[in-house]
């Protein structure tokens, strides 16, 4: 069966979003990877701010994205944390 099609919405598990957020961060200490962390073990991050920051760092990555398979896949991350942390929503 066609993923998307179980998927409408192309929302990644919380494992595999965590795991897709990996490619993305910049170091260590970087929020992506803070969060991503917590999504792979199937745990939400328990730091608004963090969340926060990620979210706006994937949003800043997605805006300097050069190819469509960057944005196309920064996107989907970046509707992940709208779909797990549904209060992004009202910032």
């Amino acid at each position: 069966m066609n993923w998307f099609l179980s998927n409408p919405l192309g929302v990644l598990s919380l494992r595999d979003h965590g795991l897709r957020m990996q490619d993305w961060h910049r170091s260590m200490g970087d929020p992506i990877y803070a969060v991503g962390s917590y999504h792979f073990t199937g745990k939400l991050h328990p730091q608004r701010d963090v969340v926060e920051r990620a979210e706006a760092n994937l949003e800043g990555l997605l805006a300097n994205a050069r190819t469509a398979k960057q944005k196309r896949e920064l996107r989907q991350l970046v509707r992940g944390m709208h779909h797990y942390y549904p209060w992004l929503d009202d910032e």
